[in-house]
């Protein structure tokens, strides 16, 4: 695989921002509040943008959004350990555009830019946006990095499962 420096687009970051804001956007802000309809279809499109873009994507069970690339020469395992990027894409009520989101379409774009470019990477790289970072009502803030670390208390589960099967 030949190599060449990555190339990050700017219009396609932008238009990403432009889409994924474009998700329960209206009045001041945009509003993508854990769990909700509109934070559940902004995690459907970044997985659908993550796909397209050559990850393998999946939804933990706390509704964290990995895609990851792997290293192309350590075949089908690689047993080192991830380089993580991101943040989070659901936000406050009536939240900024930017505000978690250029974290997560940030570090997709650099994946992108890593693919296209044919580098083979020495780690796989994850993306990955934590769900409920901004915190809800029910649900505690950081629901999604804590899960992600094992740092979950077993009451919270209860409260998050009926968003999650939906």
């Amino acid at each position: 695989m030949t190599s060449v420096m990555p190339q990050v687009s700017g219009d396609r970051l932008w238009d990403d921002l432009q889409s994924l804001g474009a998700i329960g956007k209206g009045g001041r802000g945009i509003s993508r509040l854990a769990f909700s309809p509109a934070d559940m279809e902004g995690r459907r499109w970044l997985m659908r943008r993550m796909s397209e873009a050559g990850l393998q994507v999946h939804m933990d069970q706390a509704g964290n959004v990995i895609g990851e690339l792997a290293p192309t020469s350590a075949g089908e395992s690689c047993d080192r350990a991830p380089i993580i990027v991101g943040s989070h894409t659901d936000t406050v009520p009536e939240g900024g555009m930017f505000d978690g989101a250029l974290g997560v379409l940030g570090g997709l774009e650099a994946a992108r830019a890593i693919r296209e470019a044919g580098l083979d990477l020495r780690h796989p790289l994850r993306v990955i946006s934590f769900a409920n970072e901004e915190g809800s009502r029910i649900i505690p803030g950081t629901f999604g990095s804590r899960s992600y670390l094992g740092r979950v208390m077993e009451a919270e589960w209860s409260r998050v499962s009926p968003f999650l099967s939906e």
